[in-house]
């Protein structure tokens, strides 16, 4: 049977496209992937030390049953080029076997005897071993007699970080950075700075605190009773990691990047030795990536060429640098969403929701709905369903059972972003908004069309027209707070949301001097990319790819900067979607799907 663009689906969407206005990251990553893992923390931490270290006379050694005595560590670990080997109750025989390996001779015990007990001591001592415990009377005094032991046998930053003792997450954020740069982790209460911090801060060697975390963890009473205080942090442990990262952006090289889990601490503390050798940055995620985990990514694919993942699949997923944490791309979206890629598959409309390997192979029937805007999540595949023209949102599993409707409105723009949909309304005047996965929780968010809806971290963009006819680019958050004009003037079509540009064909009030424009998200450095009539525009990538009205609508690709222009197709190229290599696009004559190369070679109908 001959693929075709459903005539249903067009008609359905241009009704209501013209009733209402009148008219990512999803990437894979190229890097080569491993995973420092074993059966255990314990093993792990020896792996990732067999990783990093051919020999090491130093070792430190931290418990791998509780966190805060050991979350001062890296810092100490960097100092000494030693590995960080985690113990339990008692000396195992693949530690010693991993501490014969390195031909360790000074073991730096992190935490008191209630952690790391006498017997283990004394039995390294007995083994040869000069060990070494630096401890306090609690976290707090153990964080600072690291901190004194640097200051006395180093060269240290004058610059120190303050950090909470009561959860493990904000530290290990800041544990490369603090071990590369050379300063001594110190822990806090929430509301006392403890007096032996005050009195190492007043011994006039410390010129400035990073204060990591916000005042639900480090309080602003303890924040300004440190030298030149400068807080960073966020919302949870994955936006503090993320605000870390990007504070420090000029000290890390993201030619490595380490990933561990945010919910439990010993992969991160071990690789928190590691990632210094590399001026590498640790990366925490949740079972999935974090929303702005994935933006950072994302934006950063082309400088990473080496992921390692720390710990095992109970830790950190084999899934989660391939499922989804965007159901789609803002360009996909943008024009009508009949494409989607997850991992290795491709899902499509092709008078019924299907998927096929991206080498063809594997073919399946998921539903006989007629599907648009498909977004594709984790396990379940979303859409708006033209079958009936009602445009109810459904949900299926992707491997086709367990078909479920999410919502009696008419859908278009569909965003799936973690646990949210966001779309438009076109029951409700095409309103923006939100619910969640599983169907509850609806929410709206605006009293005005939304149209071309993007999501991006905890931003929600979108195109409207206000009552004097002008085209409006707006953002709001994704709470519905936040409300703002990005950008305004003529009229606005095609709205693609990638790195820290909004993307869009631009016309004039006349309609008839049309370009393709980018504005920064912040609605600064508006510009124009090319004067080409763009339509249906696509960013993935570095790369715009468009059909040129100004030559017949035929497919092209420019750069983001506005240089290298192609011809990738002479043939009429309308609705285009990219998915991996592959450019999809609808032929206006015959209705088919055709799909063609990124450089225009190996054009295929969809079958």
């Amino acid at each position: 049977m001959k693929s075709k663009l459903s005539l249903r689906l067009m008609a359905v969407f241009g009704l209501i496209s013209m009733a209402i206005v009148f008219m990512p990251p999803n990437q894979g990553f190229a890097a080569t992937t491993q995973r420092l893992e074993a059966a255990d923390r314990y093993g792990t931490a020896i792996a990732i030390s067999q990783t990093g270290w051919k020999v090491s006379e130093n070792v430190v050694l931290a418990t791998g049953q509780s966190f805060p005595d050991a979350l001062s560590a890296a810092t100490l670990a960097k100092q000494l080029d030693a590995p960080i080997l985690l113990i339990g109750k008692t000396l195992t025989k693949e530690l010693n076997a991993e501490l014969a390996r390195l031909q360790a001779k000074n073991v730096f015990i992190v935490g008191g005897e209630g952690v790391i007990s006498k017997e283990i001591k004394t039995q390294l001592e007995t083994e040869h071993f000069q060990v070494a415990r630096l401890a306090g009377a609690d976290r707090y005094a153990t964080s600072l007699e690291i901190a004194r032991y640097m200051t006395a046998n180093f060269k240290v930053s004058s610059e120190i970080v303050v950090a909470t003792g009561e959860g493990f997450p904000d530290a290990l954020s800041i544990a490369p950075v603090a071990a590369a740069k050379g300063m001594p982790i110190v822990l806090s209460q929430k509301n006392r700075l403890p007096e032996d911090v005050k009195e190492f801060i007043a011994g006039g060697a410390v010129t400035k605190a990073f204060v990591i975390g916000g005042t639900g963890v480090i309080s602003e009473q303890v924040m300004n009773q440190l030298p030149v205080p400068e807080r960073i942090g966020g919302s949870d442990r994955y936006r503090t990691n993320i605000a870390v990262l990007n504070r420090f952006a000029d000290d890390l090289s993201l030619d490595k990047v380490y990933i561990a889990t945010g919910k439990d601490f010993p992969d991160a503390l071990a690789g928190s030795a590691l990632a210094p050798k590399a001026s590498a940055p640790i990366i925490l995620v949740d079972q999935a990536l974090p929303i702005v985990t994935a933006d950072y990514l994302y934006a950063r694919m082309s400088l990473i060429n080496e992921i390692s993942i720390l710990g095992g699949q109970g830790a950190v997923s084999s899934t989660v640098l391939t499922d989804n944490v965007y159901g789609n791309t803002s360009g996909n979206i943008t024009n009508m969403g009949f494409v989607a890629v997850q991992g290795d598959w491709i899902y499509y409309h092709n008078d019924a929701l299907y998927k096929v390997k991206a080498d063809g192979s594997g073919k399946q029937e998921l539903s006989k709905d007629i599907p648009g805007f498909i977004n594709v999540a984790g396990d379940w595949v979303y859409y708006a369903d033209a079958a009936d023209q009602k445009l109810n949102m459904y949900k299926i599993k992707t491997d086709g059972t367990s078909r479920t409707k999410l919502s009696d409105d008419q859908s278009m723009y569909i965003v799936v972003a973690e646990n949210w949909i966001y779309y438009m309304n076109a029951s409700d005047s095409g309103n923006l908004y939100k619910i969640k996965t599983d169907g509850t929780a609806k929410t709206k968010l605006t009293d005005e069309p939304a149209l071309e809806i993007s999501v991006s971290g905890d931003w929600v963009y979108y195109t409207t027209i206000n009552t004097s006819g002008q085209g409006e680019l707006h953002k709001i958050k994704t709470d519905g707070t936040g409300s703002a004009i990005v950008y305004e003037g003529g009229s606005m079509m095609f709205l693609n949301v990638a790195g820290d540009d909004l993307y869009f064909e631009v016309a004039d009030s006349s309609g008839e001097n049309t370009a393709l424009a980018k504005v920064k998200k912040e609605g600064t450095d508006y510009a124009v990319v090319t004067d080409d009539q763009a339509e249906f525009l696509n960013v993935a990538g570095d790369w715009i790819y468009y059909s040129n009205a100004s030559d017949e609508n035929k497919l092209y690709k420019i750069k983001t900067d506005g240089t290298n222009k192609t011809k990738i197709s002479d043939e009429t190229a309308l609705f285009i979607q990219v998915a991996g290599d592959w450019v999809y696009y609808a032929n206006n004559s015959s209705e088919q799907i055709i799909k063609v190369k990124t450089d225009g070679s190996e054009r295929q109908i969809m079958d």
